[in-house]
């Protein structure tokens, strides 16, 4: 049994297979599937119709509010359809989608361009510049960047934290990225150190990443920029969580019910950082992500450039996927991932990370017993809640409790069900008791 302590638990990582494996482009698919609602609650406004000849980079769709981001076209060629299509989230529903064929010309749109004097920007007019580049939270929240970086006016930003933990098993994509474009991402960190105006960037990186930390630092040497340092963290979960990193590297907490900016601090992950410095640098809007695709069904491990859009089959496919009935396929990592009902889902850009597992990775569920008050879970609980009290009210539908004990301060981070000796499915029941809250 893995250990466990107060700061989070000790867990086996299941890199090996992908951590060593250069980023690598995966094909562009024949068809591509792009959903409206990638961003969070918010479904995009399409703004090409079925039929309409579209180029590499074209915004499709775009948020009729500022907690949405533009959707771009990932490749060329004609809008097939706009239609509902099965989507991993939310919760493995159809959503409407824009249907793309590809012609693979990869013809750019002509109205793309960098912005090589973003030094002398208005910071307002840099944060309305990456509201068009269709760049999301890469870790898995999907929150707009330029939404969180256009902070209210009352305040201060003093300090941004790049993450580059990653601490969910399985998933190496941000590894190898910090490993392969250290140069890129320390650019995206200026470029947000003037969007924000803030005084310090610290990077975040846990100490199982040797190869990242040495790539990072001997860039952080080069550049001279007296603004970013970089921490080195303890490999625990989860510690890549927003309100875990902050405490670790400030000593301060979020209050509940509020957002990092309120105490002067934004967190962003690295590729969400790398993906900035290339819409800027580069005028080349979020239409691709690092995938992390491992697990025993594949034959060919490791980290692809995917388009946005792309059907999973078609990505397991080229990493030799092999099928069978035991499996589980699951985006995400191994404790907070979503298990897919089947890969005929699109690649979004939350997807970074696609495990397709067979029973010796995942193994079947443990039959649930009933709560023995060990109290393992409130021990290992990363926001100090007490899962038992909160299990027994989720069960009897008490809400008014639930929000007083702050279910909704739970990050579904699994550690709970990690420990449980009765093999009960806490965080499921949490997640559930939130929709019911």
């Amino acid at each position: 049994m893995p250990s466990a302590h107060y700061q989070g638990l000790v867990i086996p990582h299941h890199k090996e297979r992908t951590r060593e494996q250069a980023i690598s482009h995966a094909p562009a698919p024949q068809q591509l599937v792009l959903p409206l609602n990638q961003h969070g609650d918010t479904t995009l406004i399409p703004c090409v119709s079925a039929g309409d000849k579209i180029r590499l980079g074209q915004i499709i769709a775009r948020p009729d509010t500022s907690l949405g981001a533009c959707l771009h076209a990932p490749v060329s060629g004609t809008v097939l359809i706009i239609e509902p299509r099965p989507s991993a989230k939310p919760c493995n529903e159809a959503t409407m989608s824009i249907v793309l064929s590809n012609d693979y010309l990869d013809t750019p749109d002509t109205n793309l361009q960098a912005i090589p004097e973003w030094p002398s920007m208005p910071r307002s007019a840099l944060c309305e510049h990456l509201a068009k580049g269709g760049i999301v939270g890469l870790g898995g929240a999907v929150f707009p960047i330029a939404t969180k970086l256009a902070v209210q006016p009352h305040h201060t930003i003093s300090q941004l934290i790049i993450n580059g933990v990653e601490c969910e098993p399985f998933i190496s994509c941000d590894d190898r990225l910090m490993r392969e474009q250290a140069v890129t991402i320390l650019m995206g960190i200026q470029i947000m150190l003037h969007a924000t105006q803030a005084k310090q960037a610290t990077i975040a990186i846990e100490a199982d990443k040797p190869e990242a930390v040495a790539a990072i630092r001997s860039s952080l040497d080069s550049l001279n920029d007296k603004r970013i340092e970089i921490r080195i963290l303890a490999s625990t979960y989860p510690s890549g969580d927003e309100a875990q990193l902050i405490r670790q590297l400030t000593g301060k907490e979020i209050p509940r019910g509020k957002l990092p900016a309120e105490i002067g601090i934004i967190v962003s992950n690295v590729a969400t950082v790398y993906a900035c410095a290339r819409w800027i640098l580069h005028g080349e809007p979020l239409t691709r992500r690092v995938v992390t695709v491992c697990g025993n069904g594949v034959s060919k491990p490791g980290n692809y450039l995917t388009r946005i859009g792309t059907p999973i089959r078609d990505l397991l496919d080229h990493c030799g996927a092999t099928y069978s009935i035991n499996q589980r396929l699951v985006m995400g990592g191994a404790m907070m991932g979503l298990s897919l009902m089947h890969p005929d889902y699109p690649v979004i850009k939350a997807s970074n990370c696609l495990i397709l597992a067979d029973e010796h990775e995942f193994k079947p569920a443990a039959p649930e017993h009933a709560c023995i008050r060990c109290g393992e879970c409130a021990e290992v609980c990363p926001v100090h809640l007490l899962p038992q009290l909160l299990l027994v009210h989720a069960r009897h539908g008490n809400t008014t409790t639930l929000r007083e004990l702050g279910l909704h301060d739970c990050i579904e981070c699994g550690s709970c069900d990690f420990v449980c000796p009765s093999h009960i499915r806490l965080a499921t029941r949490f997640r559930d008791a939130k929709v019911m809250v």
